[in-house]
């Protein structure tokens, strides 16, 4: 593990399924972590096991505030508790087995469904990763450049040619 990062408790929790199943779609692969932003800050997460080490500061705040972020203050072991003794069911958890639902920024979660009409993952990727570099605000990371996600107010002085570019 890197030095300077956080650990959160992860038990339960897959980080990849969690940032690749098509919830969210700016999170890169860095080292042996993801590289991403969560609203205007730069984060670094790496997992090992039931551990989550994240770079977003020590502080007790940004710990809990990516935990949420995450949802993993979802108690998972009694949500499956809960799911009928039925084949299909037990299929499909066992399939999306520590996979979370990503409580990501409201206007970004509005936004890039709204840029997701009819279009598969990668196309919605490269949507949110030119808007992000056109129009977002500049970020860094160990010497890495990233861009959170535009606001609402930068989105609307554009023109429809330029959001139609992305």
């Amino acid at each position: 593990m890197s030095a300077g990062l956080a650990e959160i408790g992860a038990e339960d929790f897959d980080l990849e399924a969690t940032l690749t199943c098509g919830q969210v779609f700016h999170w890169v692969r860095e080292g042996a972590g993801w590289l991403g932003a969560v609203g205007d800050a730069p984060v670094y997460l790496e997992q090992s096991g039931g551990r989550l080490f994240v770079s977003a500061g020590a502080e007790e705040t940004a710990a809990r505030y990516l935990a949420r972020y995450l949802a993993l203050d979802h108690p998972l072991a009694e949500i499956r508790a809960s799911f009928p003794a039925d084949p299909a069911m037990t299929t499909a958890a066992e399939f999306c087995r520590g996979l979370r639902i990503v409580r990501q920024p409201a206007w970004e979660c509005v936004a890039t469904f709204i840029t997701s009409a009819m279009k598969q993952v990668p196309h919605i990727a490269q949507i949110s990763h030119t808007l992000r570099r056109r129009f977002g605000a500049r970020l860094e990371w160990a010497g890495r450049e990233l861009f959170a996600y535009p606001t609402a107010t930068a989105l609307a002085r554009l023109s429809e040619a330029e959001l139609r570019e992305c």
